[in-house]
């Protein structure tokens, strides 16, 4: 079973979420060379700025495959191993933004190389809709440019959409993209309520319904070719 590590106190609500469905270990501020021996039999770790995820944790971390940072700074983790490794970083921008914890320069991150994921957070969110952080990464990401670091550019739709697909379904496998070999995951989006007086592209009316859809624009989903809903 996915088992993963949190090197910091979390919510209960989170804790709790989380052990539905993975094996759910908290130790908070373990010194690196007691990190070190325990980390190798966990899937993904959970950290905060106290616990260092160094190169030697990284590379004790034999099973690692996901590094969560509770947060927005990733200088406590040693990005060129995590990079080499192939681990994925994950953003969730609304918990961001609703702890005032700090927006991550996310397009900094991909063009350095790091595999990242785009997610939802429970203890510090309101939803669990990847539609609604697509559009919360950009709008942080575009504040972030203007009012704080005009050298990282905002996170356009494009990124934004590969983020909340083959980015964080980088971390299951084949999962997030309609290429040959990978699975059949999707949803199907009807987007006619959504008015527009004009005719708009393929790629401008996904854009829109990412900003504008809700559960009635949903007909149906599948999961690895099984269709599971409508």
């Amino acid at each position: 079973m996915f088992k993963i590590f949190i090197t910091a106190d979390v919510a209960k609500e989170a804790k709790e979420f989380l052990e539905k469905e993975f094996v759910v270990d908290i130790h908070p501020n373990m010194e690196e060379d007691e990190l070190c021996k325990v980390i190798g039999e966990y899937d993904a770790v959970i950290t905060r700025s106290q616990t260092k995820i160094t190169k030697k944790v990284i590379h004790a971390a034999t099973n690692l495959k996901v590094i969560g940072r509770a947060g927005v700074g990733i200088d406590g983790i040693d990005i060129p191993e995590a990079t080499a490794k192939g681990i994925t970083v994950v953003n969730t921008p609304e918990s961001n933004m609703n702890l005032a914890s700090g927006v991550a320069p996310v397009n900094k991150f991909l063009d350095e190389g790091l595999r990242v994921g785009l997610a939802t957070d429970v203890a510090g969110g309101s939803h669990e809709s990847m539609l609604r952080a697509m559009t919360h990464a950009i709008q942080a990401s575009k504040l972030r440019w203007r009012l704080y670091d005009q050298e990282v550019k905002p996170l356009p739709f494009e990124r934004a959409f590969y983020l909340a697909t083959m980015g964080g379904g980088a971390f299951f496998g084949n999962v997030g993209s309609f290429l040959d070999g990978y699975e059949f995951d999707a949803v199907v989006l009807d987007d006619a309520s959504l008015d527009h007086p004009q005719e708009l592209s393929v790629r401008a009316r996904l854009e829109r319904a990412a900003y504008l859809a809700d559960d009635r624009n949903l007909t149906a989903k599948f999961v690895a070719g099984q269709k599971i809903l409508g």
